[in-house]
């Protein structure tokens, strides 16, 4: 398969590389200190470059990747794409665009593992509008949003409302990414239906991109790999020159061309039936693969490859979050199987 990018892929894969830089631990951890763990400055900055205006699939798939190889912590997907993708023309659509609104998707829900549709959530219709009542869970880039937009059972079926922050009292939580999620419950709070979400096609173009980053991700995590093994010595020779080290390190290669070649499957797939299921099943493919990625680079790294002062660390959490986004390997190629 042909991986080469247009020019216009080339140039926005050279601005995220210029923006993210090159994964600096120090400069992570000074960011995630931020209020609700986003630099709002560097949010606004990501916005004026435009990665947050761009909706063509083939482009954000390489933006997707390319922040994954950067280690990138500004949570695009959680609170830029993801949201973007359910508001479209909305009211606040424009805010979250231009970095003045961070929003976050609230669609968990306690005792509802990996259920993507809202059953404990209701909303009601009075004469001055909608109200909601219930409780969310897991909301992704919560500590940091001014915007809600939580999914909730109506009398019609689901539907998605967007609600103001200071309507919700939520508790945050560190995540293993080192970002903030949020809890909360609502009582009879103030809402906004949103009226041309298309839920089931967001959730497919967002479990896209979050396999996007994860190859980034695995292919960060294999080059550092493959840096130290050629440094590292024992026995008076690079660990790299020990064949069992090679073969590990050609079993990870392997699989990172195979991640590729799905990702770009996924990517340049027609919106045909069966294609909200593929993005689940290529999603599952990578982060399977990706976690064994993850768990040889730390090994090969040693006992300093769980700490936090290197990368591959950092890179390794946030691959175990973005397996976990809508569902783990496993229920998502349940999905899969089931619509096969």
């Amino acid at each position: 398969m042909n991986f080469s990018l247009s020019e216009d892929q080339a140039l926005f894969r050279a601005t995220v590389e210029r923006f993210a830089g090159t994964g600096d631990v120090d400069k992570r951890k000074i960011s995630r200190r931020s209020p609700g763990g986003v630099d709002r400055q560097r949010w606004a900055k990501m916005a004026g470059i435009g990665l947050l205006a761009i909706d063509d699939r083939i482009d954000c798939t390489v933006i997707a990747e390319t922040l994954g190889i950067s280690v990138a912590v500004e949570p695009w997907l959680e609170c830029g794409y993801f949201p973007l993708q359910l508001l479209h023309d909305e009211l606040h659509a424009a805010d979250v665009t231009d970095g003045s609104v961070v929003a976050a998707v609230a669609f968990a829900e306690p005792g509802r593992r990996y259920a993507l549709e809202p059953h404990n959530m209701r909303a009601s219709q009075h004469d001055s509008g909608w109200t909601l009542s219930g409780a969310k869970t897991f909301v992704l880039g919560g500590a940091a949003a001014d915007l809600f937009l939580v999914t909730a059972e109506t009398e019609a079926g689901s539907a998605l409302f967007s609600v103001e922050r200071e309507h919700i009292d939520a508790r945050h939580y560190a995540v293993i990414d080192g970002g903030l999620a949020a809890d909360f419950t609502l009582r009879q709070a103030p809402a906004s239906m949103i009226s041309n979400a298309v839920w089931s096609d967001a959730v497919a173009d967002t479990r896209l991109m979050a396999a996007a980053e994860t190859v980034g991700l695995a292919s960060r995590l294999f080059d550092e790999t493959l840096d130290y093994v050629r440094q590292r010595e024992q026995f008076g020779q690079a660990i790299g020159r020990f064949q069992a080290v090679q073969h590990r390190l050609v079993d990870c290669y392997t699989m990172l061309e195979q991640m590729r070649s799905s990702l770009w499957r996924a990517a340049l797939a027609d919106r045909s039936t069966g294609w909200h299921a593929n993005m689940a099943g290529a999603k599952a493919f990578i982060c399977e693969r990706a976690i064994h990625i993850g768990h040889e680079a730390i090994q090969l790294h040693g006992g300093m490859g769980v700490t936090d002062e290197l990368v591959i660390g950092h890179a390794h959490k946030r691959i175990l979050l973005l397996s976990k986004f809508f569902g783990d390997p496993a229920s998502e190629l349940a999905c899969f199987a089931e619509a096969a």
